[in-house]
């Protein structure tokens, strides 16, 4: 998968995605009232592990700084799954 069919994926949704140390993607998105952080994105998987958050600078600083799928960023207010 490319940068470029990833965000097609995310239908407008995908604000920027990339892909991590580990080859697992990652994508910054922005949901209905939070951005979030997906983790472990692939073509036939939305996520497997999303991070809701309601500060975009926030959003940004910890995406920037993923390194693989098994990160956990810090700072979100909500975690899917669980």
């Amino acid at each position: 998968m490319t940068h470029d069919e990833l965000i097609a994926i995310g239908e407008g949704n995908y604000l920027e995605a990339k892909q991590l140390q580990d080859g697992s993607w990652a994508v910054r998105a922005q949901l209905l009232f939070t951005r979030a952080i997906m983790l472990g994105v692939t073509e036939d998987t939305p996520y497997e592990t999303r991070y809701c958050y309601d500060c975009y600078l926030t959003c940004q600083n910890e995406f920037d700084n993923l390194k693989s799928k098994g990160d956990v960023p810090q700072g979100w207010i909500a975690k899917r799954p669980q």
